[in-house]
C-alpha cells in the first residue's frame, strides 16, 4: 500500500481509497486504485514533467509567496505523476489547481516527500519529491508555494514497548504495543513511522510476527499449553530505528479454553391470533468476563422482534399468522476467539379465531310490479385463510331470492304486489367454527303499474260453415275464486257459442246471451279450487255460418274481473282478445311486426291451391312484384322476414290456378297454348326477371284450338311469360 487518496466526482463517497503497488517493480511504484467500492482500477505513472519560469524557486527571502506551472503528459484515467519538488523542502506547497479551474487535494491526492525508503535494512535516500494523483488531467496545473522553515534533522531513534499481558490466556488474545519519537522537536517533524513486533514461542528465538506495520494492537493466534513472549522495535520518520530490547515486554501462557453459552426457552407457547406474544427467556455463561450477544435465526415469522437488553421476545400476530406453528430460534453468542454460540427454540402456536363476517349497508328500493330488482349484497370476511359465505334471506316477499353463493339478490314483483312496502333482511354467514353471521336489512317499495292478473282469448282459423274452438286462459299471482267478461263478437259470421271448461279447477261455467252481439261469461272455481297460476280454465265454442266471403272476426272480452275468496275485487286486469279466421273463397293475409324487427306475413288459405304472394310500396301506383310462389299445404302458412329492406310495404295474395303452359317456336312465330280448361286466363309478359319486375299484358286474342287456347306472337327479342287463370 502506498498511499491513502480520496477518489473525487463520480466516485466520491466520503471514504478513504488506497493506492497500490499491485504488481511487484524494483521502483515500488503504484499502478492499481482500491476504490472504497470495492473496485479498482489501473495507474499508468508519469515521471517527466516541464516547470515555468524555471525548474526551481528564488531565494526564501527574495518573495512572500510563489507560483510554478508544471506540465507532464499525462494520460488519460488515472495517473500517477512523481516528480522531484521545486521547493526543494524550502518551500511549503498550499494549493495546486489544474487548468481546467479542478483544485487538487493537499496531503492526499497531492503531496510532498522528503525520503525515499529502500528497503533491505537500508537508511531512506533523502530527497524531496512531488507525488499527485488526477484523472483525465489536463496536463497542466499552477502549484503555489509559500516560505517554509529550516526542517531540523531527527537522529534519535523512537522508543517503543509492547502491553502488559495476563498471565493467562485463550488461544486467540490481544496484543497492544505504543511507542513515542524522542528528542528536540522530534514529535514535531519526525515521529513513529511504524513498527516491528517480535514473538518467541514456549522460549525459542525472537521472530518477527508483525513487520512496518502502523496498528498498536492485533489478535495473535497460540495453541493451548504455549507460552509467548513479545517486544516491539520502532522506526521514526526520518529513519531512526529502535534497538531491539534485551527483555520481552510482554509474556504469558495459554491454558484458558472458551466455554459456550447457554440460553433458555420454554418448548412451546399457544395463543390466540390478534395476541401479543410476550416471552421472557433467561441466557448465562460459565466465563464470567464473555459479553453475550443475541440474534434471530431467520426463517422465523416476520415481526418477531427481539430485545437484547431485556432478553424478551415479542410479537403481534394477526389475522394471517392463525392457524399456525412456527419457530422461533434465539442465538447467544459469546465474544471470545473464536467465538462460541447456542441456540434456544420455542414453538409458537396461534390458533385460528373465527371474525363475524361483514354486509355492506342496503339503500331503500323502489320497483314496479312486474319489473325485476337485481342486485349483488357486499358480504366479505377477514378471516385468514379465506372462508365460504352463505347469503339467505329472513324477512322477505314472496318471489324474492338471494343466490346463497354470489349475494345476487332478485325479485320482480307480480302483478298484485304493488302498492306496499316489504321489509327484506340479508343475512350471511361464514363456515368458522362456530358459524358467524351478519344481517343487513332494507324496504322495497312497489309501485302499482301491473295489472292485477292476465285473462285472455285465443285464436284460430277455419273454412266457411265449419265448426272450432279457443282456449280461454288466465295468468294470476293470486287466489282467484271467480272470473267473469262479457264476451263480444259478430254475430252475422259465428254461430253457437257455447263455452266448456278444461281444468279441474273449475266448478261451475255460466254462459247468458244478453244481445245479439254480447253475452256474459262467468267461470267459478270448485269449493276447494282457486282459479291460479298460469293455464287454460275453458274453451269457447262456435261455428262459422255459410257465407261466399273470408272475413276475420275479433272475440273482444269486456269488463273482466276476478274475485277473490275474501269478497276482494280485482278489477284491473291485463286483456287479450282474440280473432277467427274464416277462410271462403279469398285468401286472408295477416301482416306483424316482431319484437326483433322481423316482418311476419301469415297466409290463410285452402290446401292444394296455388298462391302468389306481391308486394309493392305504394298502394296508388306502382307495380306489384311477387315475393313468394307457392303450392299451399296447410291451412295457415307464415312467411318469416319478408319485406325488411323496405320501410313500408303492402302485401296481398293472389290465387292461380293451376295450368301447364307451353312455349315454342314456329318459324319468326312464338306460340304459347295452355289448356282451354283453365278458366278466365290472362297470359303476361316481361323482358327481364330481375326485380323490380314488371308484367304486362299480353294483347293478342287467345283462338282455341281442340282443348288448347293458342296464341301466336311475332318473335323478338328475348322473353319471359305467366299465365293468371280464375277457374
Amino acid at each position: 500500500m502506498i498511499h491513502l487518496v480520496q477518489a473525487s466526482g463520480v466516485w466520491e463517497d466520503g471514504k478513504p481509497d488506497f493506492l497500490v503497488n499491485e504488481v511487484p517493480d524494483i521502483d515500488d511504484l503504484p499502478d492499481t486504485l482500491y476504490q472504497s467500492n470495492g473496485s479498482t482500477n489501473h495507474v499508468e505513472v508519469v515521471r517527466l514533467a516541464s516547470w515555468s519560469p524555471s525548474f526551481s524557486l528564488p531565494p526564501v527571502g527574495n518573495s512572500v509567496n510563489a507560483e510554478l506551472q508544471l506540465t507532464a503528459p499525462m494520460p488519460n484515467g488515472w495517473a500517477y505523476l512523481r516528480v522531484p519538488d521545486p521547493g526543494d523542502g524550502a518551500w511549503r506547497l498550499t494549493r495546486v489547481l489544474r487548468s481546467d479551474g479542478v483544485e487538487i487535494s493537499l496531503n492526499t491526492n497531492v503531496g510532498i516527500t522528503d525520503r525515499t525508503f529502500i528497503g533491505l535494512g537500508r537508511p531512506p535516500i533523502r530527497e524531496n519529491i512531488l507525488h499527485l494523483l488526477d484523472y483525465n488531467s489536463t496536463g497542466s496545473y499552477t502549484l503555489t508555494y509559500e516560505p517554509g522553515s529550516t526542517t531540523i534533522q531527527d537522529t534519535n531513534a523512537p522508543s517503543s514497548s509492547v502491553t502488559n499481558l495476563p498471565a493467562l490466556s485463550r488461544p486467540y488474545f490481544q496484543v497492544n504495543w505504543s511507542g513515542r519519537d524522542e528528542g528536540p522537536l522530534a514529535q514535531a517533524v519526525s515521529g513513529v513511522a511504524y513498527y516491528d513486533i517480535f514473538v518467541s514461542e514456549n522460549d525459542g528465538p525472537f521472530v518477527p510476527w508483525l513487520q512496518q506495520t502502523h496498528l498498536v494492537s492485533a489478535t495473535y493466534i497460540g495453541t493451548l499449553d504455549s507460552h509467548y513472549a513479545f517486544y516491539s522495535v520502532a522506526t521514526d520518520a526520518n529513519g531512526n530505528r529502535e534497538q531491539p530490547p534485551f527483555t520481552a515486554d510482554a509474556e504469558t501462557f495459554v491454558s484458558v479454553t472458551n466455554s459456550p453459552p447457554s440460553i433458555t426457552l420454554p418448548a412451546v407457547v399457544t395463543l390466540n391470533e390478534g395476541e401479543t406474544l410476550d416471552l421472557s427467556f433467561t441466557a448465562s455463561d460459565l466465563d464470567a468476563d464473555q459479553n453475550l450477544t443475541f440474534s434471530l435465526l431467520p426463517g422465523g415469522p416476520p415481526g418477531v422482534v427481539l430485545n437484547a437488553a431485556a432478553r424478551r421476545l415479542t410479537w403481534s400476530t394477526g389475522e394471517g399468522n392463525g392457524p399456525g406453528t412456527n419457530l422461533v430460534a434465539v442465538v447467544v453468542r459469546d465474544d471470545d476467539f473464536p467465538s462460541l454460540s447456542a441456540t434456544g427454540r420455542v414453538t409458537v402456536v396461534v390458533n385460528e379465531v373465527n371474525t363475524a363476517p361483514i354486509l355492506a349497508a342496503l339503500t331503500n328500493r323502489t320497483v314496479s310490479e312486474g319489473q325485476l330488482l337485481t342486485f349483488t349484497t357486499g358480504g366479505s370476511d377477514i378471516d385468514l385463510p379465506g372462508q365460504h359465505l352463505n347469503y339467505a334471506l329472513g324477512r322477505k316477499p314472496a318471489g324474492a331470492f338471494i343466490n346463497t353463493n354470489s349475494g345476487l339478490f332478485s325479485w320482480r314483483p307480480n302483478e298484485i304486489q304493488g302498492g306496499t312496502n316489504y321489509p327484506v333482511d340479508v343475512i350471511v354467514s361464514d363456515d368458522g367454527v362456530p358459524s358467524l353471521s351478519a344481517t343487513q336489512s332494507f324496504i322495497v317499495t312497489v309501485k302499482n303499474t301491473a295489472s292485477d292478473f292476465v285473462f285472455s282469448i285465443g285464436s284460430t282459423n277455419l273454412f266457411v260453415g265449419e265448426s272450432n274452438s279457443v282456449p280461454l286462459a288466465v295468468a294470476s299471482g293470486v287466489e282467484l275464486r271467480e272470473l267473469s267478461f262479457l264476451l263480444e263478437t259478430d254475430p252475422s259470421r259465428l254461430g253457437s257459442l257455447a263455452v266448456h271448461p278444461l281444468a279441474v279447477e273449475v266448478g261451475s261455467v255460466s254462459f247468458q246471451p244478453l244481445n245479439a252481439s254480447q253475452s256474459q261469461v262467468q267461470l267459478i272455481a270448485g269449493n276447494t279450487a282457486s282459479l291460479e297460476g298460469a293455464g287454460l280454465l275453458a274453451r269457447l265454442e262456435f261455428v262459422s255460418l255459410s257465407n261466399e266471403h273470408s272475413a276475420i272476426v275479433p272475440l273482444r272480452a269486456l269488463n273482466v274481473q276476478g274475485r277473490q275468496a275474501d269478497g276482494n275485487l280485482l278489477a284491473d286486469p291485463s286483456v287479450g282478445s282474440g280473432r277467427v279466421f274464416i277462410v271462403g273463397r279469398e285468401p286472408i293475409l295477416d301482416a306483424a311486426l316482431r319484437t326483433n324487427g322481423m316482418r311476419v306475413v301469415t297466409l290463410y288459405g285452402h290446401p292444394s291451391r296455388y298462391y302468389v304472394i306481391e308486394s309493392r310500396t305504394n298502394l296508388l301506383a306502382g307495380p306489384w312484384n311477387p315475393v313468394a310462389a307457392f303450392d299451399l299445404t296447410n291451412p295457415v302458412w307464415p312467411l318469416e322476414d319478408i319485406g325488411n329492406s323496405e320501410p313500408n310495404v303492402f302485401f296481398r295474395a293472389v290465387e292461380f290456378a293451376r295450368s301447364s303452359l307451353k312455349v315454342r317456336l314456329n318459324g319468326g312465330q312464338v306460340v304459347i297454348s295452355w289448356p282451354a280448361s283453365s278458366g278466365t286466363c290472362v297470359l303476361e309478359q316481361t323482358g327481364s326477371l330481375t326485380p323490380p319486375v314488371v308484367w304486362s299484358p299480353v294483347t293478342e286474342t287467345a283462338q282455341v284450338v281442340g282443348d288448347d287456347s293458342v296464341v301466336s306472337l311475332a318473335g323478338s327479342g328475348d322473353k319471359f311469360y305467366r299465365l293468371r287463370c280464375n277457374p
